[in-house]
């Protein structure tokens, strides 16, 4: 579960769950307060599913209306409000890179079949992220996409190469299919 806030400074923000509980309760304090915050990104910890089984989770975090309550600096109040959807996407699936791929460092083009399920879920946007040591290449694609290139300009030849493809539903449910272990581009 991911929370994104962005907006007017604030110096005290308040997320509610459904039934009106209190779940986040945000306090600005020393020279900070005078200024305000403005935007919060916050993210639940991922257990596994052996752990905690996506069943188990939903009830943790049913659907529903959340509301979101603030103060800014100089006192006023703000309101706001968004549904959490159960609705979640299958993974893409990859159709390249595949297993035991050799990646050109040239360039080379990932690609997945368009993700239709389950029954009602509706991808706004795909996100390519590939990876080689410290470094990140990240796209944004629209949701009837179902390739994004990979420039040479990031690619090192002979490195180590990870990758993901995230398909997001326009609830902003998304699940993520990482690349192959072990792929590198060709030295």
């Amino acid at each position: 579960m991911q929370l994104f806030a962005d907006g007017e400074e604030w110096r005290h923000f308040r997320l509610l769950d459904k039934n009106g509980n209190t779940m986040i309760d945000l306090n600005t304090k020393g020279k900070v307060r005078k200024v305000g915050l403005s935007e919060l990104f916050l993210e639940a910890s991922e257990p596994s599913f052996d752990e905690v089984p996506l069943s188990k989770f939903k009830k943790q975090f049913p659907e529903g209306k959340y509301r979101f309550r603030g103060e800014t600096p100089s006192g006023r109040k703000m309101v706001g409000s968004d549904r959490l959807s159960h609705l979640i996407p299958d993974g893409p699936n990859l159709t390249f890179p595949a297993k035991d791929s050799t990646l050109d460092p040239d360039g080379f083009v990932v690609t997945w079949d368009p993700v239709t399920t389950p029954a009602g879920v509706d991808i706004v946007t795909y996100q390519v992220i590939v990876e080689q040591g410290k470094r990140e290449f990240s796209m944004y694609l629209p949701g009837d996409a179902t390739s994004g290139t990979i420039p040479g300009e990031f690619l090192e030849p002979d490195t180590r190469t990870a990758g993901e493809v995230l398909a997001r539903d326009k609830s902003g449910n998304q699940t993520i299919t990482q690349f192959p272990a072990g792929l590198r581009t060709s030295g």
